[in-house]
């Protein structure tokens, strides 16, 4: 799925992914699930996407749920990636499977038309 990984660790369970589908609207797109899988989280190319194998950092559901619960994320969205700048987010849309940047000020862009599409073509 990724080359030159500088980072990563192991994938989860699937009772780790019943918790992330308990905050949100929609399904997980199945490239996404593979993802989770296969990977915790990854670090490539000083970029970090968010996983759930970590508590503490880089970790999607806890990410998800501080920006619904303070910034308005609508529940159909998993936070993918902190892009660091002007708080804009990557976010993974769980009805459509599309990525899309994201601000706390309501900004909504779509990027990749799926995971799959964020992945080979940003990484």
């Amino acid at each position: 799925m990724f080359k030159n990984i500088d980072n990563s660790i192991s994938g989860v369970s699937s009772k780790q992914i019943i918790k992330l589908k308990e905050i949100i609207d929609g399904k997980l797109p199945s490239d996404y699930i593979e993802y989770l899988k296969q990977y915790g989280f990854v670090s490539l190319k000083g970029r970090d996407v968010f996983g759930l194998g970590n508590e503490k950092f880089f970790n999607a559901l806890k990410k998800t749920k501080e920006l619904q619960d303070n910034f308005g994320l609508k529940k159909n969205f998993v936070v993918l990636e902190d892009v660091g700048t002007e708080s804009m987010y990557l976010v993974l849309n769980t009805i459509n499977g599309s990525v899309y940047e994201w601000t706390p000020s309501g900004n909504v862009k779509k990027i990749y038309e799926s995971f799959k599409d964020y992945v080979e073509n940003d990484f």
